[in-house]
């Protein structure tokens, strides 16, 4: 399984794309959430700490993450 943590689901992905995917098995979309531009270093760590424990207990054999940067890479991190 892949997650697809973003805000672009897998439905609108071109079919090279989808092709790609399926080598992992089913697509899961999850949305990336919204990011404050206000929200400080504490804020993001427990938004990317609730995220992991998300994809942790779903056990994917990947995840592709695109988002706010800051997030993105406390999650990826």
């Amino acid at each position: 399984m892949i997650i697809n943590l973003s805000n672009h689901p897998h439905e609108n992905w071109q079919e090279k794309q989808l092709r790609a995917a399926h080598v992992y098995g089913k697509i899961i979309d999850v949305p990336f959430p919204h990011v404050s531009p206000y929200a400080d270093e504490e804020e993001l760590e427990l938004i990317a700490l609730e995220l992991l424990r998300q994809i942790i207990e779903m056990k994917p054999d990947a995840v592709l993450v695109m988002g706010e940067f800051s997030l993105l890479f406390m999650v990826v991190d």
